[in-house]
């Protein structure tokens, strides 16, 4: 094992990514190459998604090592750096993590190779992911005061998800994405 301990990374914690995809067993599929080589692949399941999800890393050099070992089995992983702690290449995505109240993974923006796609629509950005709807309330409180009408989605045996959108317009949706940046609320691109 290479990475610092055995768990499910978390937002504060350097963590590679190899994508969002449609099932756990898509994402245990494109794993396999990874956990060839030695790895453990967290499949988190953030409810219409799964990512896969390798660490948590000690540091950033031993994350940046561990990347290139990874990618040599899988290409399209991506690093990211502990929350509030700023990309320093393009190795490592400038999209933050989403909000949750338990160990949760980070989704890429875009799908990496051998990922299954997202469907064509309109894109929300999904802000937080919770247990229960409660739980979720002074999350959807802090959006309205933004100005936003956050959407709750509350699927029966699946993760609650607060969501605002859609955005058919790519500018919108990049500001949307800067402002809740500004005030401190992570998210991620969802279809």
């Amino acid at each position: 094992m290479r990475t610092s301990e055995s768990r499910v990374p978390l937002r504060s914690d350097y963590r590679i990514t190899l994508g969002t995809f449609s099932s756990e067993t898509a994402a245990q599929n494109a794993a396999a190459p990874v956990q060839g080589i030695g790895y453990t692949v967290y499949p988190i399941d953030l409810g219409a998604q799964v990512v896969a999800q390798i660490g948590p890393f000690a540091d950033e050099q031993s994350a940046r090592q561990a990347l290139a070992d990874v990618q040599r089995a899988y290409p399209g992983a991506v690093l990211y750096p502990p929350r509030n702690q700023p990309a320093t290449d393009s190795t490592t995505p400038a999209t933050p993590a989403p909000t949750t109240d338990t160990p949760a993974a980070t989704a890429p923006t875009t799908n990496a190779p051998g990922t299954t796609p997202a469907p064509s629509g309109p894109t929300y950005l999904q802000v937080g992911a919770f247990d229960r709807v409660e739980s979720a309330q002074n999350l959807v409180q802090q959006l309205r005061d933004l100005g936003y009408a956050p959407t709750v989605n509350a699927p029966e045996g699946k993760k609650v998800t607060v969501l605002v959108g859609p955005y058919a317009n790519p500018d919108a949706l990049t500001r949307t994405e800067a402002r809740l940046a500004t005030n401190g609320l992570d998210s991620f691109r969802v279809r």
